[in-house]
This record gives C-alpha cells, sequence and structure tokens, in this order.
C-alpha cells in the first residue's frame, strides 16, 4: 500500500515540473550573464539532477498505479 494517492501523484507531477521550469530560467538567466562560477548557480545546476530524478520516480509510480 502507497502512502501517495493518484491525485498526490498528480499534483507532486505539476508542482515538480513548475519548478523545473523555475530552475531552468534560473539557470539560463545565471548562464547569459556569464555567472557560472556563482554559488546560486552552482547549487541550481546540482538541484535540477536531483528534481528530475525525484520527478522521474514519481511519474513512474503514477503510470505504476494508473489501472
Amino acid at each position: 500500500m502507497s502512502l501517495l494517492s493518484q491525485r498526490d501523484r498528480e499534483v507532486s507531477i505539476t508542482t515538480f515540473n513548475h519548478y523545473v521550469d523555475f530552475l531552468t530560467s534560473e539557470i539560463e538567466f545565471y548562464e547569459r550573464e556569464g555567472m557560472f562560477e556563482d554559488p546560486d548557480y552552482i547549487g541550481y545546476k546540482s538541484e535540477l539532477t536531483e528534481v528530475y530524478a525525484l520527478l522521474n520516480w514519481i511519474k513512474l509510480e503514477y503510470f505504476k498505479h494508473e489501472n
């Protein structure tokens, strides 16, 4: 039995997609400005990878429990 309902998974997927958009726009800003050594830029880059991993896991769970 899972602690998350399908609706919880849907909301989580939507939320993480919005967060991915935010992180991507922040990364693009830092790259446009050439601020590659900024700690925020470095943090956003590593966080984006982690968020994608979590998002993919939630999507797998969502489709596994779809029926």
